[in-house]
This record gives structure tokens, C-alpha cells and sequence, in this order.
């Protein structure tokens, strides 16, 4: 006799979360030829470089955590989940990822690589910011 496995149905997706991000709206999708133009309007933006189709496990524990910063900061801050593009990855410091970049009217505040505690995400989003405008959890 065989028997079909099958996921639980609690399992979610590896990489679930990064696409939620975009099909959410928290975060907009931006190519090459586009994140100038995405950049160009006045304000703190964070670059998530996820890694394209490449995109290691812990690009899914990011996109949690940034999902969650950006509702904590709402209003405050844009994002954009970044094509994954050698120039642009040098142009912006990236050398692992995931990593996360703040841009603040085109320049380039920090890089935040790798995955990290919430606590070290959420004084990143601080140190720009200020404090949450909803309840803070870190």
C-alpha cells in the first residue's frame, strides 16, 4: 500500500511572508529601472533585498518582522522589496542577504544584514522614527 504525503495544512509556504508583503500593499515590488524613480519622493524608505528567486529561509523571518514595523510606523515610512540585481546590491551595501536598507532622501543611513532579534529591527526603526505610533512590542 503507499500513501501520499501531504503538508499539514498549518504549514505555511517558506517564503509565504515576503510575498504577502507585496500582495498586502505594505511593501511595493520594484525593478532595477524603477527604484529610482521609487526613491526620488522626499522620506525614509527601507529596501528589502530578499534575494529574488535565490531567497534564503530568512528572508521569510524579515518580511514577518518588517511587516510588523511597518504597521508599527505607519505612515511614517515606505518599503520596497528590491529585485534581486548585482549593481543595485553594491550601489547599497548589500552583501548577505536578506538584508534591509534605510534610505533616507537618497542616501543611505544603514544596512542591516541578515536575520537579527525583533529588538535590534524595532531600535533600527526607532533611531529614524522615534517611537511606534501603534503599541510597541519591542
Amino acid at each position: 500500500m503507499t500513501y501520499a504525503t501531504q503538508p499539514l495544512a498549518t504549514e505555511a509556504p517558506a517564503y509565504g511572508a515576503v510575498d504577502a508583503l507585496t500582495a498586502s500593499g505594505a511593501v511595493t515590488a520594484v525593478s532595477a529601472e524603477d527604484l529610482g524613480r521609487y526613491l526620488e519622493a522626499p522620506g525614509l524608505v527601507v529596501l528589502f533585498f530578499a534575494g529574488g528567486a535565490k531567497r534564503q529561509r530568512e528572508s521569510h523571518d524579515v518580511a514577518v518582522a518588517l511587516r510588523e514595523l511597518l504597521k508599527d510606523h505607519a505612515g511614517q515610512v515606505r518599503a520596497a522589496l528590491v529585485e534581486d540585481d548585482a549593481d543595485l546590491k553594491g550601489r547599497y551595501r548589500v552583501v548577505v542577504e536578506p538584508s534591509l536598507v534605510f534610505v533616507l532622501d537618497g542616501t543611505v543611513l544603514e544596512v542591516v544584514p541578515g536575520i537579527r532579534d525583533w529588538a535590534d529591527y524595532a531600535a533600527v526603526f526607532r533611531r529614524y522614527l522615534g517611537e511606534p505610533v501603534r503599541g510597541a512590542r519591542a
